[in-house]
């Protein structure tokens, strides 16, 4: 098993309650902390668990994935531990 890590996501989830999807600022502020320039959809993680769930990918097992869109990679300073 493969523990699957995502960034921000465009999602009307209970612990989000929509405030990334609803609020524009957040929306805009989460998207330019990513490489890719926007926030994450459902179908950016599907595509990583149908490939993990692939035959050919059977041999991947105990890896934490991280499919996050690099987020907070593009500004330094609000990476945890930088020595900043």
């Amino acid at each position: 098993m493969s523990p699957l890590s995502h960034g921000p996501l465009l999602l009307d989830r209970l612990v989000q309650r929509g405030v990334v999807r609803d609020n524009k600022e957040v929306n805009q502020f989460l998207a330019s902390q990513t490489t890719l320039g926007h926030v994450g959809l459902p179908d950016d993680i599907g595509g990583v668990v149908a490939s993990l769930l692939a035959d050919d990918n059977h041999w991947i097992t105990g890896q934490r994935i991280e499919v996050s869109g690099s987020t907070f990679l593009r500004n330094r300073n609000l990476c945890v531990g930088n020595g900043a």
